[in-house]
């Protein structure tokens, strides 16, 4: 029996990766997406689109939205049956955001023996009263603000999927998603993987050769949202090492389509300082370590991290990082030339041995195997 596998309908990059992966390795599966798109994934194609409209004009846009909501039940109802596992986000898939109706999903799911993998992507699952680090609360707040119904909405959309899913990848974020007594109580929680985000390792690798003392270094940031990342103190830092003279040049990169950072990564940055205040790394660190760059982010909150001290956490060559430490660890590194070339070795075997998309195909075959054999 052929299993038929969507990735849907949050149009994310993330989505891209994963389903390309599993084509080319063999497996039936496709994407079903919303058609906004965003500097980043503006050059992407999905197999299946759907038309999502919308205007500034208030009163237009209440009608552009009962046609997206006819849009959605319509492609639901005809496309919930051609597929065996659904990947999701808490976004939900096509109707999870229509009112009343997004509760039905898991009922038809179930009814129709349909399996569910959920792994968010940060925007559909937190909820600020839930944060437990103060900093990521505070950029969270600043990077997704939301009203109080907004919030609610989304609380209720975690628990209603952290019940009705069959796997769910929470990643670094556990800990504001579940409460610590949960952890045991719910049995569909993947905890081997600390992140489940590949690349395509063929096509991010670097074209730099080793650093050579005296040369100078480059060094980016990348933040899709400055106040989550920690951009203001980066760029203070940044400022300091410039007046103290040290040799760098220092990329400040926003709103670039993902094919323009890829030929920056791999043909210039040596360093890629990602983040200070969210917890564990995402998909800039791991184009960082495909392209062969030292990255540096915050592994050091135990609250989010302690969970995977003994998964492939712990050859993880990143450079923690935290608002009271950066410069301090800026400054090594920069320093120390031999180093930046062994951490750039270090970081594309990482990311060849856990992020590419061999490690992803035979991992979803391992979750395919649960689903159906448990």
């Amino acid at each position: 029996m052929t299993i038929r596998i969507v990735f849907g309908s949050t149009p994310l990059i993330n989505n891209f990766y994963w389903n390309d992966a599993l084509k080319r390795n063999g497996y039936d599966t496709k994407t079903l997406m919303f058609n906004f798109s965003t500097y980043i994934t503006k050059n992407i194609k999905w197999d299946i689109s759907v038309a999502y409209l919308r205007s500034k004009n208030m009163y237009l846009n209440f009608f552009l939205n009962l046609g997206n909501g006819l849009r959605a039940i319509f492609m639901f109802l005809k496309y919930i049956n051609k597929f065996d596992i659904f990947v999701i986000s808490f976004d939900g898939f096509l109707i999870g955001r229509i009112p009343i109706l997004w509760r039905s999903q898991a009922y038809l799911f179930k009814g129709l023996r349909k399996k569910i993998v959920l792994i968010p992507y940060g925007g559909d699952f937190y909820v600020y009263k839930n944060i437990k680090s103060k900093e990521i609360q505070v950029g969270i707040e600043d990077s997704y603000p939301m009203s109080e119904k907004a919030q609610k909405r989304i609380a209720q959309r975690v628990e209603y999927w952290k019940k009705h899913a069959n796997l769910i990848f929470p990643g670094f974020a556990y800990p504001d998603m579940y409460k610590h007594s949960e952890l045991n109580s719910y049995k569909n929680i993947f905890l081997t993987s600390p992140s489940p985000l590949i690349i395509n390792e063929e096509i991010w690798v670097s074209k730099r050769v080793p650093l050579r003392k005296g040369q100078v270094i480059e060094i980016a940031h990348m933040p899709n949202h400055r106040g989550f990342k920690g951009t203001d103190k980066i760029l203070e830092v940044i400022e300091e090492l410039k007046n103290e003279g040290f040799q760098i040049k220092f990329h400040l990169i926003e709103k670039l389509s993902n094919d323009e950072v890829r030929l920056l990564m791999t043909n210039k940055i040596h360093i890629l300082i990602d983040q200070i205040y969210f917890v564990g790394y995402a998909l800039n660190s791991i184009e960082g370590m495909a392209s062969s760059c030292v990255v540096m982010a915050n592994l050091s909150d135990e609250r989010y991290t302690s969970l995977y001290f003994n998964t492939y956490l712990d050859e993880c060559p990143i450079v923690s990082i935290n608002k009271s430490n950066l410069k301090q660890e800026l400054t090594t590194i920069i320093l120390d030339y031999n180093r930046i070339n062994d951490l750039s070795k270090l970081s594309r075997n990482y990311v060849e041995n856990f992020h590419s998309y061999k490690y992803f195909s035979i991992l979803f075959g391992d979750i395919i195997n649960s689903l159906y054999n448990a």
